[in-house]
């Protein structure tokens, strides 16, 4: 009976070492998955419906929405102190609105001449000044080719 008893402990004890060890991979291997991607599959897609609504032809208004939409996306991104990669870029090569832009760094932004199009969200805030209400725009979206977000927003004239 007592060899019994034995045998049991020492079989609980293995088990319970199998499963902490298998525990300890899984969640080694989660996090490795995490950092590679950035994003799981419900984040990106979360992430990208905010924007997919304003997708193709839009009224000025809807295109307002849809920077309002950015800025807050970014503005959480800066405070969580994420990477500049993850933001969302506003971009255009609209005459209508790029000869509204006084500011040369802007326009470099927006029409697609630097790295980086318009992210910070004081400068997306700006652009609702750009945009009229009663034009039509046509939206489309560049993915990030690392993690499948969208990270660029082109406006155009429809």
């Amino acid at each position: 009976m007592e060899n019994v008893e034995k045998a049991l402990m020492v079989a609980a004890a293995v088990l319970m070492g199998i499963i902490i060890v298998s525990l300890g991979l899984y969640f080694y291997n989660q996090s490795n998955i995490s950092n590679q991607t950035g994003l799981d599959g419900l984040e990106v897609s979360v992430w990208n419906q905010k924007f997919l609504q304003y997708e193709g032809k839009q009224k000025g208004s809807a295109v307002k929405r849809l920077l309002v939409e950015a800025c807050t996306a970014n503005e959480d991104l800066y405070e969580f102190q994420d990477t500049i990669e993850n933001c969302v870029c506003i971009r255009t090569k609209s005459q209508e609105i790029l000869k509204q832009v006084k500011n040369a760094e802007i326009k470099r932004a927006l029409n697609g001449t630097r790295e980086y199009g318009l992210r910070y969200p004081a400068n997306i805030k700006q652009m609702d000044n750009w945009i009229k209400s009663d034009s039509v725009y046509q939206i489309s979206f560049d993915y990030n080719s690392q993690n499948g977000r969208i990270n660029e927003i082109w406006i155009q004239n429809f």
